[in-house]
């Protein structure tokens, strides 16, 4: 039975759970004759993201400025909901669940599913937050063990908490590499250091130098925080890598940037699942990250990548010139055979049209 899906999301700047939506949107199933809305609440859009949503996507956006406490913009979502008659309202965030909640009271027959996607995100909602979420929502979704464990934490009945893991299109990810003199070394993440730990990298990267002069290391992504891409410039100065570090911003085309990549890491201290890993496993570059919850789930026993005590630059430091000097063919096999048997968005899209079925 065909269904009026709406997906709503609360801005749609450069960020993993925003690449995701819109891979999910243009990839869900043409012939299922369902219906696929998106609702940008704020007016905070990144163009070459939002041009990526396929024409036969309805994209509707309210352009609130964020913080706006008019309670238009409410009314107005409520009218999209009547208006496109929906069915499934999937909201990225606990705003959007707040959002969706007077529409859910007027029409009790409407589903409505949230995503949790990271970590430190669903323990510090407050009460009345998770008192909402168990009324209204059908399901939760987590993105992985780690973040299905803080839900169920919280009192949630862990029959209503699914596990979905994110899918990559994998159709978009090549396996050959440009010619380059450097070792080219990338964190893809956004410049939030408290949580995504680049300056754990950038020390690291120190180490390298001294045995690997010709190091090269980019740092994708940008920050809404000015305050902590100067910090990090800072300790880049302080350590004379300028040579070394390059900040590159947010960066369109990842596909094509992983293709001049020798190794990916994730330094992180905090992280609910780890998209870049997978995105790098689908382009067979070795990946090193943080043994905490999120990236082991993915890497498992250093099984498909190599696990690093968090925190540990030093310890880093020697992972990354063990893989210069040590290429390991079959674990980098095995690694893309994972990622492509467990990790595509067909099979997440699959997974969250059951969900809404059932």
């Amino acid at each position: 039975m065909a269904m009026n899906i709406l997906y709503t999301i609360f801005s749609l700047g450069i960020g993993g759970a925003e690449k995701l939506l819109v891979d999910i949107v243009n990839n869900w199933d043409k012939n299922s004759e369902d219906n696929i809305y998106v609702c940008i609440i704020n007016n905070k859009i990144e163009k070459s993201l939002l041009d990526k949503i396929d024409d036969n996507i309805n994209v509707i956006q309210l352009n609130r400025n964020e913080g706006d406490k008019n309670i238009k913009h409410l009314f107005q979502y409520m009218n999209i909901i009547r208006k496109y008659k929906i069915d499934v309202i999937h909201c990225q965030s606990n705003d959007t669940v707040r959002f969706s909640l007077f529409s859910k009271m007027l029409n009790p027959k409407i589903k409505i599913y949230y995503t949790v996607h990271d970590t430190n995100t669903f323990n510090k909602l407050k009460g009345i937050d998770i008192i909402v979420n168990n009324i209204i929502c059908n399901n939760i979704i987590a993105i992985s063990s780690s973040v299905y464990k803080e839900i169920v934490e919280r009192k949630i009945d862990d029959k209503k908490v699914k596990i979905v893991y994110n899918g990559i299109d994998l159709s978009m990810y090549s396996t050959k590499k440009e010619i380059h003199e450097s070792i080219n070394i990338a964190c893809v993440a956004r410049i939030i250091p408290r949580k995504k730990g680049q300056d754990i990298l950038i020390n690291s990267i120190k180490e390298v130098k001294s045995k690997y002069p010709n190091v090269k290391c980019y740092l994708v992504g940008d920050t809404d925080n000015n305050t902590e891409k100067v910090s990090l410039k800072k300790l880049v100065d302080d350590n004379n890598l300028e040579n070394q570090i390059v900040f590159t911003g947010n960066i369109d085309n990842i596909p094509r940037f992983l293709e001049k990549i020798d190794i990916i890491v994730m330094p992180s201290r905090y992280e609910g699942f780890g998209l870049a890993l997978i995105e790098a496993m689908a382009s067979k570059i070795p990946v090193i990250a943080s043994d905490i919850d999120g990236p082991k789930e993915i890497i498992k026993d250093n099984q498909y990548g190599m696990l690093f005590k968090s925190e540990d630059s030093e310890e880093l430091a020697k992972k990354i010139i063990y893989l210069i000097e040590n290429k390991d063919e079959k674990k980098i096999e095995n690694a893309y055979k994972y990622v492509a048997n467990n990790y595509s968005i067909k099979r997440m899209v699959n997974r969250l049209a059951e969900i809404y079925n059932a």
